[in-house]
């Protein structure tokens, strides 16, 4: 759902139609020209880790770690464009720095709460290359199935549905062309 969110973390421009007649979107976050630094870890990622310790410890302080990231729990109000009625709440930024993120609220359950992490580590980390060790993470160390954390169907792509895999496989040339490579056992997540 990044993309449909509305979320500002995961905004995108909608550049056309892919070859699959697939509308093509690039993210806003990232410049068009390619120039954007290649953020390899921040601090936000730091507080996303920090987060997930304190909930595996049943530190309940793990909500104000996310909840600081995402504003700094003050807000303005305003008439809403389409309806002068309502109010909009605009919430400042936290130390992630994206200005329109409400606090978050406890869901109250376990699996709640591990979800609500990881969706945030989504959203945080959109785009920058984590999300297959969170996806793996979650069925390994949290024991989620990966019929729930893995998307699953249709997909509008060339072979028109989800594969099963939970790894990208080893490509042959390495195998072909490196006499020391032996190969992972393992495909599971």
């Amino acid at each position: 759902p990044y993309l449909s969110s509305g979320d500002p973390r995961t905004k995108g421009v909608f550049r056309g139609n892919n070859l699959h007649g697939v509308a093509h979107y690039v993210p806003a976050k990232y410049a068009s020209d390619g120039s954007s630094p290649i953020v390899l870890t921040d601090g936000v990622e730091a507080r996303l880790i920090e987060a997930e310790a304190q909930l595996h410890a049943n530190d309940p302080s793990w909500l104000t770690t996310l909840n600081a990231l995402r504003t700094d729990g003050t807000y303005e109000t305003r008439p809403n464009a389409q309806d002068p009625s309502k109010t909009d709440t605009l919430w400042h930024a936290g130390t992630g720095g994206v200005a329109g993120l409400k606090p978050l609220s406890d869901p109250g359950t376990p699996d709640g709460r591990v979800d609500l992490v990881f969706q945030e580590r989504g959203y945080w980390l959109y785009l920058t290359g984590h999300r297959q060790g969170d996806l793996r993470r979650l069925v390994r160390e949290y024991g989620r199935d990966p019929e729930r954390v893995y998307p699953t169907g249709a997909y509008a792509g060339l072979n028109g549905r989800y594969g099963t895999d939970v790894t990208a496989p080893i490509p042959a040339t390495e195998r072909l062309y490196n006499p020391k490579f032996t190969g992972c056992l393992n495909r599971g997540a």
